[in-house]
C-alpha cells in the first residue's frame, strides 16, 4: 500500500491568541462574550467557543488536505495482472508512525477513505478507515493503526478498480480547555500498510 504522510500544524489553526481563562459556565454563548470582552478570541471570525462540562473551552476539528491514492500508478506489482480490476483486495497490515513537537497530547486521529471527488470527511461516499490511537505531546511512537469492523469492504469498494484513483483524508477533534497551554508544534502522521489481492478470473 503506497505510504501516506499527513502533518498536523498549529500555525495553521484558528487559534486564541492568549491562554483561556479559567470561566464556570453554562452556555457557549457566555464563553465567547467573555473573550471577546476580554480581547482573546472573537468567535463571529473564528470557531465558536463551548461550554465543556460546565468550562469554556474550544473545540477543533482540523482536517489534514486529501491524498490521491493511484494504485494502478503507485503500485509496480499491480501491472503484471490482465485489466484493470481485482477480485479482491485483502488487508494484511496497516501500521503507523508518529513524530510529534506539540506541546499538548495529540487525540486520536481518524483515517478515512473516499472518492476521488472528496476533498473532505463529510463529503458523500467517504467512509471511516481506522484510527491512529491518541499521541502524547512531544514523543514518537509507532504502531498498528486501529481498524474499523468493515475496514476490509471499505477498502475493497475502493481498490478493486486499480485504475481509479481515491481519495485518503484525516481529521482529529482537539479541545482547547481554559488554563490550559495554547497548542503549538506540529505532528507529522506517517501510514503505511502491506495488502494482498485476489485477481479475478
Amino acid at each position: 500500500m503506497p505510504q501516506r504522510h499527513y502533518v498536523f500544524d498549529t500555525s495553521a489553526w484558528r487559534l486564541p491568541p492568549a491562554q483561556l481563562p479559567e470561566v464556570a459556565c453554562t452556555t457557549g454563548d457566555e464563553c465567547c462574550s467573555m473573550a471577546q470582552l476580554l480581547g482573546i478570541y472573537n468567535c463571529s471570525t473564528s470557531s465558536p467557543l463551548a461550554c465543556d462540562n460546565g468550562a469554556c473551552a474550544l473545540p477543533l476539528t482540523v482536517e489534514t488536505p486529501p491524498q490521491t491514492v493511484d494504485l494502478g500508478k503507485e503500485v509496480p506489482e499491480l501491472k503484471s495482472l490482465s485489466g484493470q480490476t481485482v477480485a479482491d483486495v485483502f488487508i494484511s497490515r496497516i501500521q503507523y508512525s508518529v513524530n510529534s513537537t506539540l506541546n499538548v497530547d495529540l487525540p486520536p486521529v481518524e483515517l478515512f477513505l473516499g472518492p476521488n471527488e472528496a476533498t473532505t470527511t463529510s463529503d458523500a461516499g467517504v467512509k471511516k478507515f481506522g484510527t491512529v490511537p491518541a499521541t502524547p505531546a512531544n514523543t514518537m511512537t509507532v504502531g498498528d493503526v486501529t481498524l474499523e469492523p468493515d475496514s476490509q469492504k471499505t477498502l475493497s469498494s475502493f481498490a478493486r478498480n486499480f485504475a481509479v484513483p481515491f481519495k485518503f483524508l484525516a481529521r482529529t477533534t482537539i479541545v482547547v480547555r481554559g488554563g490550559q497551554p495554547i497548542p503549538s508544534g506540529s505532528v507529522d502522521v506517517l501510514v503505511r500498510g502491506r495488502l494482498s489481492v485476489q485477481p479475478s478470473l
